[in-house]
C-alpha cells in the first residue's frame, strides 16, 4: 500500500497513557503495568476515514480496556464503516464503551443534530452502565 498503514492501537495506547490508564512503553516496547489513573470520565473522538490494519489489536485492546473510565466514540466520515460497526457491537467488554456515528455529509448537520448524534450513546448508554459497574463514581 503506497498510502501507509493505518492502526489505532497506537494511538488508543497514547491516550490511555495520556489519562494515567496505562504507563509508556519500556525497553523493547513492551509496557509496563497499568497505571491507576484518573477516576473521572473520558469521552474521546476517533476520527477515521478507513479500517485499520491492527483490526484484531485494535477489538482486543478496547475489550481490555472496557474497565477503565474512557468512552471511545468513533466518527467513520464518508462511508460505511463494517470494521466500526463490530467495534461497536463486539462482545467481551465489561461495558459497552464504543460508539460510532457515520458522518457521510456533516456540512448539512446543523450544530445541534451534530452534538446528539456524538453524544447520545456516551450519555444514555455508557454513563449509566459505567456507574452501575463501579467504573466511574456515582453522579
Amino acid at each position: 500500500n503506497s498510502m501507509g498503514a493505518t492502526n489505532y492501537v497506537p494511538a488508543i495506547n497514547t491516550v490511555l497513557e495520556v489519562l494515567g490508564h496505562r504507563q509508556k512503553s519500556g525497553w523493547f516496547g513492551r509496557r509496563k503495568a497499568a497505571a491507576s489513573g484518573s477516576p473521572l470520565p473520558a469521552f474521546v473522538i476517533f476520527v477515521t476515514d478507513g479500517a485499520p490494519s491492527d483490526k484484531s489489536q485494535t477489538m482486543k485492546l478496547l475489550a481490555e480496556v472496557s474497565d477503565k473510565p474512557v468512552f471511545w466514540q468513533f466518527l467513520g466520515l464518508g462511508y460505511r464503516p463494517r470494521f466500526l460497526a463490530e467495534l461497536d457491537t463486539m462482545g467481551g467488554r465489561l461495558v459497552d464503551n464504543v460508539g460510532l456515528t457515520e458522518m457521510s455529509a456533516t456540512r448539512d448537520m446543523d450544530d445541534q443534530a451534530w452534538h446528539t448524534a456524538v453524544l447520545d450513546e456516551y450519555i444514555t448508554s455508557w454513563t449509566p452502565a459505567a456507574r452501575q459497574a463501579g467504573i466511574i463514581p456515582p453522579g
